[in-house]
């Protein structure tokens, strides 16, 4: 089986936060099928056209989310274009509607906030991010955890612990027994 996995992207998203994901996720094989990628991996935007992450890398979405499928995974970065990604009403509506249809949720560092504002995050345990506990005070927040998994949302606090991230969501829909390939 594969599961398809929407990489949301949008203007001033940070690169590194979905850079080390997606090289676990793109490696992760099955046992019985070590040819086979056990993760589809699809970038998701606004618009078809260009997104330029922070430090001005742009990239071509492969779908645009008010007509994007159902994902088994989402996986929303941070980055300085956070603030402005926040006021886009249609992004928090659909970051809300395929959270409920997905199976796993992650977030890395400023990313966290977007879910939070999608009202996904009540009740949750999340990564420590500079003031989400205060502008979400709902949202309960762990500090020094490497990964914060609670229910179907995985978060992190920052990039570095982005293949720690990958490996708990390959965990999560496969178990332990996956294969990783180069």
């Amino acid at each position: 089986m594969s599961y398809s996995v929407g990489l949301l992207i949008y203007d001033g998203f940070d690169l590194q936060e979905l850079a080390a994901p997606y090289h676990v996720l793109a490696h992760a094989a099955s046992p019985d099928r070590p040819q086979s990628n056990l993760f589809s991996l699809h970038t998701v935007a606004r618009t078809k056209e260009l997104v330029t992450c922070y430090g001005g890398a742009k990239f071509l979405p492969d779908h645009i989310y008010p007509d994007a499928e159902i994902y088994d995974v989402l996986l929303v970065p941070g980055g300085p274009g956070y603030r402005d990604a926040l006021r886009v009403l249609r992004l928090m509506d659909w970051i809300n509607r395929a959270s409920g249809l997905a199976q796993v949720v992650a977030a890395v560092s400023t990313g966290i906030y977007l879910l939070a504002a999608s009202r996904l995050l009540s009740g949750q345990t999340v990564a420590a991010v500079p003031g989400l506990g205060d502008a979400y005070p709902e949202v309960q927040v762990v500090e020094n955890e490497a990964v914060v998994e609670s229910g179907k949302f995985f978060t992190i606090s920052n990039h570095s612990a982005g293949q720690a991230l990958a490996l708990a969501i390959v965990r999560e829909v496969e178990g332990d027994a996956p294969v990783f390939t180069l």
